[in-house]
């Protein structure tokens, strides 16, 4: 049982601003999962380590997604 007691940010979503200085050093703009280049309409900001496993939520844990992207691997 204990290896599945993660302990867990208290902060879930990355705020505003850490999108934005995210976004803004982000040379190349593409998704870290599909590779392609990521417009600012659809973009999110992703735990590298996700939430659920423990990954805190701050910009080292982070990277530039598509929404779709993202949809599609919180479901797999």
């Amino acid at each position: 049982l204990i290896p599945h007691l993660v302990a867990r940010d208290s902060r879930r979503d990355f705020n505003e601003e850490e999108r934005r200085i995210a976004w803004f050093l982000s040379k190349d703009k593409k998704c870290a999962i599909c590779n392609n280049v990521v417009e600012w309409k659809d973009y999110q900001l992703d735990h590298l380590v996700s939430h659920n496993k423990g990954g805190k939520t701050e910009l080292r844990n982070s990277q530039i997604v598509h929404k779709s992207c993202n949809i599609k691997k919180s479901n797999t």
